[in-house]
């Protein structure tokens, strides 16, 4: 699904055991053991197995079993198991249990956010912006992936989406319409956005873009607005966003757009996982 590079699965043992695992060693523990890892209260969507089991293996750990990415755990479901040298498993603990975490807490809630945009209106997507941490990039957009929904912009170089940040250079909407024009004809394999705050704006670049995105509009007006721009032109793709969370992912549904943008499933809370080792 999503690439995890080696560099990226060594850095997270690095961070959390630099040298040594002082408390372990100088306990003196030499033993083997197992560290089983269970869903505690709630039903949950999994994610984030598969970069532990990798990070159990490069700790020298045998993965006993684990579920991947994407099945639906139910209250106290055991889903991952590695056995070991205890020293060992002390350094893969935390990590592990951390990742799965952090990574089913994103996709559990975007699974929630898509269950009820899709009440809705089935064929509407939700798609998560770029505004997130660089380093843990690769596993936040697994998780949401995991959870049905889409990266809406990976990055600057993947797709066009002209802002008010790009349109405070140009002295008049002709100016920037012309220039629109020129970008579609060297960037023709590409599908142009603009944002805008209002309909009179969307109205202007209807006839230039082929995606219109609403940001920070109102329930009633962006449903309205909708309506206006898919009698004009049914074929553009309307996108929603800003403010869009849980609580009213339900009612920007029904507006009519074919995507919500959202950014709050980043701040997801994490899962609670319960870890427990054993000696052997």
């Amino acid at each position: 699904m999503i690439y995890i590079s080696d560099e990226e699965i060594d850095k997270f043992i690095k961070d959390d055991v630099p040298y040594w695992d002082i408390t372990t060693e100088l306990l003196g523990i030499r033993s083997g053991a197992t560290l089983a890892i269970s869903n505690r209260k709630n039903e949950c969507v999994l994610c984030g197995t598969e970069e532990a089991v990798r990070i159990a293996k490069k700790l020298d750990l045998d993965v006993n079993y684990f579920k991947p990415s994407g099945a639906i755990l139910r209250p106290d479901e055991a889903f991952f198991e590695a056995s070991g040298d205890a020293k060992d498993i002390h350094k893969a603990w935390k990590i592990c249990l951390n990742i799965l975490e952090y990574m089913s807490g994103i996709a559990t809630q975007t699974y929630e956010m898509v269950r009820k945009a899709k009440s809705v209106r089935e064929d509407i997507e939700i798609a998560t912006t770029r505004k997130m941490i660089g380093f843990n990039k690769g596993l936040t957009i697994k998780s949401i992936l995991t959870g049905g929904a889409i990266p809406h912009r990976l990055g600057l170089s993947e797709s066009i989406l002209i802002f008010d940040q790009h349109k405070v250079f140009f002295k008049t909407h002709e100016d920037l319409l012309k220039t629109i024009k020129n970008l579609k004809q060297r960037a023709k394999e590409h599908k142009v956005c603009v944002e805008v705050s209002s309909l009179d704006e969307a109205l202007i670049f209807i006839d230039a873009v082929d995606m219109i995105q609403f940001d920070k509009l109102g329930v009633e007006l962006l449903e309205k607005a909708v309506k206006r721009i898919k009698s004009l032109k049914p074929e553009m793709v309307v996108l929603a966003a800003g403010g869009i969370n849980m609580s009213n992912v339900e009612q920007y549904a029904s507006t009519g757009v074919d995507i919500l943008v959202t950014s709050s499933l980043y701040q997801a809370p994490m899962m609670d996982f319960k870890a427990e080792i054993k000696p052997l």
